[in-house]
């Protein structure tokens, strides 16, 4: 079960970054006023959506069975199902190159996913004892969201320098 300290941490640590979130949001804001998603991107990205809702939608139905088998509790299941639909919002809008705006520099983001999901890493390790976790997985689940999100998006990032060497 998990404990209520550990959901009090998570839900300071969520306002606080939040928080440091909207204050560089707002300033990078001001930086880049000229830079928006053209229209390629906003198409991109609204299927994006919709493929992340419908994988949304399925899994929460797939959750409400394992809840009832007692696999997983509550928690866990929407966690798992929230991570999995944006995981996979974030990676295809990165594949179709909308997940940056038109001119937007990618560098500071990936070291802020690199950041992120090695300390989640970490906060998993620490939570395994004997084999088993012992908090919730949503450490787990945030490392392997973000690491894929990383991966893929090192991975667009190599292809996009490809093609224009390749030019």
């Amino acid at each position: 079960m998990t404990s209520p300290y550990y959901i009090a941490g998570f839900v300071c640590a969520i306002v606080v970054g939040g928080g440091i979130y909207l204050a560089l949001m707002l300033k990078l804001k001001k930086t880049n006023a000229e830079k928006q998603f053209d229209e390629m991107q906003l198409i991109a990205r609204q299927k994006a959506a919709v493929h992340g809702f419908a994988l949304l939608a399925v899994l929460t139905f797939l959750g409400g069975i394992v809840i009832d088998l007692h696999w997983l509790g509550g928690f866990d299941t929407a966690i798992i199902c929230i991570f999995a639909a944006v995981t996979v919002f974030g990676c295809e809008c990165i594949l179709r190159n909308a997940y940056f705006r038109a001119g937007e520099e990618s560098r500071p983001w990936m070291f802020i996913l690199g950041s992120l999901t090695v300390l989640n890493a970490v906060a998993v390790i620490r939570h395994v004892y004997d084999g088993t976790f012992m908090e919730s997985i949503l450490n787990l689940c945030c490392a392997v969201a973000l690491g894929t999100v990383l991966m893929v998006n090192l991975i667009q990032r190599g292809r996009n320098k490809r093609e224009l060497e390749d030019e």
